[in-house]
């Protein structure tokens, strides 16, 4: 019953994924050669297709929820990540967007920690990069503890009242910080 609710699905993706290819090509055209008839049924089938392709991911969701959560991953919530921390671990989670960047930390207990991070992308990508520097010098006298403690600051400081009791930290993170 699932592999054919799987196929299912696969066909109802593939014939998605095609209207839309359909789609975008009708609406490459030229204005003048254009047909608004097509657009229209196009946009229909799309529709069809993605209300039954929905349909079918409830359906599986329903009836194989360990196969839903393998092909759609929920995120984790505190609750989930506190049951997978010992008591002498903290999780700790940094985003670092474009504009605005971001931690998180979670505890086995207590107070869940977040901040807005004075850092963007470009900051976090740059400093890590000058401290990787710093590491691969001949010299370790080199290695630039005032900016590491800085990025201490701006990234763990925030959070400490959550992650500081623990012995681990098990962190995600994206970007640079991540190598």
């Amino acid at each position: 019953a699932l592999a054919e609710q799987a196929r299912r699905l696969q066909d109802l993706d593939k014939q998605y994924a095609a209207q839309l290819g359909a789609l975008n090509n009708a609406l490459g055209l030229p204005p003048a050669e254009r047909d608004g008839a097509v657009l229209k049924a196009l946009r229909a089938d799309i529709d069809k297709l993605r209300t039954a392709r929905d349909a079918a991911k409830r359906d599986i969701a329903g009836r194989f929820r360990e196969y839903a959560n393998l092909i759609e991953p929920q995120p984790a919530s505190v609750e989930h990540i506190r049951s997978a921390l010992d008591a002498n671990e903290a999780f700790v989670s940094f985003y670092f967007g474009r504009e605005a960047s971001f931690v998180w930390a979670v505890a086995k207990e207590g107070p869940i920690g977040f901040a807005r991070l004075p850092l963007n992308v470009g900051d976090i990508e740059a400093k890590v990069a000058e401290l990787r520097a710093s590491l691969i010098a001949d010299d370790v006298l080199q290695f630039d503890v005032a900016l590491a403690h800085k990025l201490y600051t701006q990234l763990l400081k925030p959070v400490e009242n959550v992650w500081r009791p623990a012995k681990s930290l098990i962190v995600a993170t994206n970007g640079a910080l991540g190598l």
